[in-house]
């Protein structure tokens, strides 16, 4: 049988009818599927994704008109309903349901495959609006024959799996435009998992190959990188989380480079006019050494705390920098604005950011003797008392604010 004979799900609850039309439609060269309800026939058509449906009406679980308003809400997939029901009003619903055609029991075997055939030929979206006339697809050598599956690549026929075929019929339809994975893999299997891409792309490489594509050429085929619309963000913070963060991050990590940034202001908690950025290579004969993770606020409130940062700050500084006071002070903008207050006392400080690092990973202990602008240099101050003094004006400033 050829590989690439159409698929036909047959939902019917009596056992004896089921396997008569599967007998039936496989001795005429049809692939058939089996299900016996409603609920079944829903995860077999999920599974399998059949190229038409045949019908009960009278199901165990649930109705076979509830099959079929499910089926319609996201699929054109033919469905003949095949059911005792003869009143005028059943055939009626069906059909406006979403049917192709409407069959009753008894049914005689050759009208029933006439109807198989003349549904797959007038449903089939190959056909649609004249786009192929004749059931056939033509392209520099390649022919497609969408009434009887086959294809043939300068007049010889190139063996495919009916998935194969699935998805060369699909682009065919859409010759000369830009077709997306996603739409792709929803037209061949009607869902999209974390394997889909993955399974397609094998599909993809199997084609090529059939269709007598070398490494590195299309052919028939070709692939283009496709962005979505460039969104316009409101909001830097939108757009660095969205988009820089993660480029920045999947390179990091699948890369043997290492970027940074830093963003560039028009002034101090002005404007962002570009971004530097700084790309080195990684030492890959070093292993990398694992930090104690900080918990991160999220984008827009850290956002905040740079720029509070940046006020507290007289001086200019950059986004990284306020970031690493950020860091070494766990969010906490008390910490930098109380280490800032105490370097404001003090004298020549040459590094602003290191002193106030390090005086709040020392906890504002242990810091070398500096002299306290405005004292003779002969009036030195320990540093820890110094420090113990300031945190207590600190804090008491605090809370005459807070009354």
């Amino acid at each position: 049988m050829n590989g690439n004979k159409y698929k036909i799900l047959i939902i019917e609850d009596d056992e004896h009818i089921n396997n008569l039309v599967a007998t039936l439609l496989e001795a005429n060269g049809y692939q058939t599927l089996s299900a016996y309800s409603c609920e079944d026939g829903m995860m077999m058509y999920a599974s399998h994704r059949p190229d038409l449906v045949v019908l009960d009406l009278g199901l165990p679980d649930q109705d076979g008109m509830t099959f079929l308003k499910r089926l319609r809400k996201d699929s054109l997939t033919p469905v003949i309903v095949l059911s005792a029901r003869s009143d005028e009003k059943d055939k009626v619903e069906a059909l406006d349901m979403g049917a192709n055609d409407y069959v009753t029991k008894p049914f005689g075997s050759n009208e029933f495959l006439a109807r198989i055939r003349s549904t797959l030929r007038m449903t089939t979206h190959r056909m649609q609006n004249g786009m192929f006339p004749g059931g056939k697809f033509k392209a520099s050598g390649l022919t497609i024959d969408y009434d009887a599956r086959r294809v043939f690549l300068h007049k010889k026929e190139v063996k495919l799996t009916q998935t194969e075929y699935n998805i060369i019929a699909a682009l065919s339809e859409h010759a000369g435009k830009v077709m997306t994975y996603s739409a792709i893999i929803k037209e061949i299997w009607g869902y999209n998992d974390e394997g889909s891409i993955k399974k397609l792309q094998v599909n993809m490489v199997n084609i090529r190959k059939k269709l007598g594509a070398r490494p590195g050429e299309k052919n028939y085929i070709v692939n283009e990188l496709v962005h979505e619309k460039l969104k316009s963000f409101d909001k830097w913070c939108d757009f660095k989380r969205r988009v820089l963060d993660v480029a920045v991050n999947e390179i990091n990590e699948k890369s043997d480079i290492s970027v940074k940034y830093d963003l560039m202001r028009s002034g101090r908690g002005g404007k962002i006019y570009g971004i530097d950025f700084e790309v080195t290579k990684k030492d890959m004969n070093v292993e990398p050494t694992v930090e104690e993770e900080v918990p991160t606020p999220d984008d827009v409130e850290l956002d905040d705390l740079i720029d509070k940062v940046m006020d507290i700050i007289d001086e200019k500084i950059k986004i990284s920098q306020a970031k690493a006071l950020l860091k070494v002070a766990n969010y906490d903008i008390n910490k930098i604005e109380y280490a800032y207050e105490l370097a404001c006392k003090q004298e020549n400080i040459r590094n602003l950011i290191g002193w106030m690092t390090s005086a709040i990973q020392n906890g504002y202990e242990d810091n070398p003797i500096h002299k306290v602008k405005g004292q003779a240099p002969e009036e030195t101050v320990e540093f820890d008392e110094y420090m113990e003094q300031m945190r207590l004006e600190h804090f008491a400033n605090m809370e005459k604010e807070s009354e």
